[in-house]
């Protein structure tokens, strides 16, 4: 689905009080090595989330290693026949602690932007009670500013969601002050939205 379609279909599904107020924007590095991508999320024309591919990868990598040392990895030991060398215990163990750093970084709320935008085209997809039953951090955190979410339920989630992942916990606070739910001056919104890059 191209992107000017799937922006339409995301902002029909935004709460009357953001709407105009929230965009989502992408753009795609043509002349930079595998073309990386960047989306990010502004509030009021400020920027208050960024989701990049080239941040991502270094994030993972950097954790990769760190993983690798920990673990005291050994390297795929060579072999003339390449099954061999693909299913040793040593590839699996490699990459069994690549997936373990993608997860600690997703955690720490660093996320791709291929990944935000796979999420984002199976959340159009979901009824508001898929969206919030989600795994998927992104998925759900863009349900908490759904229309068809209503305040009701949504004080509700202000109480589950305080130990959830933090994109969530930044969607759903922007949402509460826009409905007036929170107070503006009783939160940290302003001075903790930062760009995770």
């Amino acid at each position: 689905m191209k992107w000017t379609k799937l922006k339409k279909l995301l902002e029909n599904r935004l709460c009357e009080s953001l709407k105009g107020r929230l965009e989502i924007r992408t753009t795609a590095y043509r002349k930079a090595h595998d073309q990386p991508s960047r989306m990010w999320i502004t509030l009021d024309k400020k920027e208050i989330y960024c989701a990049a591919d080239q941040v991502f990868e270094m994030n993972v990598e950097e954790q990769y290693q760190l993983l690798k040392e920990e673990q005291q990895l050994e390297p795929i030991p060579y072999d003339s026949d390449w099954t061999t060398m693909f299913q040793s215990k040593e590839r699996a163990a490699l990459l069994d602690a690549y997936e373990e750093a993608e997860q600690i970084v997703i955690k720490k709320n660093v996320i791709a932007e291929y990944s935000m935008y796979h999420s984002l085209l199976e959340y159009i997809q979901l009824s508001i009670d898929e969206a919030l039953q989600s795994q998927d951090p992104v998925i759900k955190a863009f349900a908490m500013l759904d229309r068809r979410l209503g305040k009701r339920r949504l004080e509700k989630l202000k109480e589950e969601n305080k130990e959830s992942h933090s994109f969530i916990q930044l969607l759903l606070q922007i949402r509460c002050e826009a409905e007036g739910l929170i107070n503006k001056k009783s939160t940290h919104l302003t001075q903790d939205i930062v760009q995770f890059q």
